[in-house]
């Protein structure tokens, strides 16, 4: 039996945010396919993160065009995750 795992891919899609926070840190929640990968972050990376995300959507929309913007509660589907087809013959 080989137990050796498949090697993770390099990029995953992230098809949801969800962000928490409390006085001390802030937690942010990243969904790519079934899976969670969580991350916590002090206020002052959290406000770090925060700035270089807006620059770079500027950036973006002056290059090219502007985003709509959707709210979390409509994620973005995922362009990347690969579905199993059908068996054949079943």
């Amino acid at each position: 039996m080989d137990n050796q795992k498949s090697p993770e891919p390099a990029h995953k899609f992230c098809e949801k945010i969800t962000v928490a926070s409390s006085k001390d840190v802030f937690l942010m929640g990243m969904h790519s396919g079934g899976q969670t990968s969580a991350f916590v972050l002090t206020p002052d990376h959290a406000k770090q993160l925060s700035r270089l995300l807006q620059q770079k959507v500027v950036e973006y929309e002056t290059a090219h065009g502007a985003l709509e913007g959707r709210l979390p509660s409509d994620p973005t589907p995922s362009p990347l995750q690969i579905k199993k087809p059908p068996e054949s013959g079943s």
